[in-house]
């Protein structure tokens, strides 16, 4: 349905989807340590549309948005990844 709402508007807008936050339980590392953090599904073509630029690697594209699951990709913000790191080093 939101491709549909997309390409009905495409010439005059663009139209991005976001989810609303949720808590999840996170494991991660080689004991399984589990935290909790929020996950959030936006369109591919999100970050793009607002002119957002990643500080390292990259962000999402419309190209993950072509199969749905088939490459999952996640982008982690500054305040996660300042907190991991500091975890991590420690």
């Amino acid at each position: 349905m939101f491709r549909q709402m997309r390409a009905a508007v495409k010439e005059q807008a663009e139209s991005v989807a976001v989810s609303y936050a949720e808590s999840i339980d996170l494991t991660y590392g080689r004991d399984e340590e589990m935290e909790k953090a929020y996950r959030q599904f936006v369109s591919g073509w999100m970050f793009d549309s607002f002119g957002v630029r990643p500080a390292l690697g990259r962000l999402l594209t419309e190209l993950d948005d072509v199969t749905p699951g088939a490459n999952p990709v996640a982008v982690l913000s500054h305040d996660y990844w300042s907190r991991a790191s500091r975890r991590t080093l420690t």
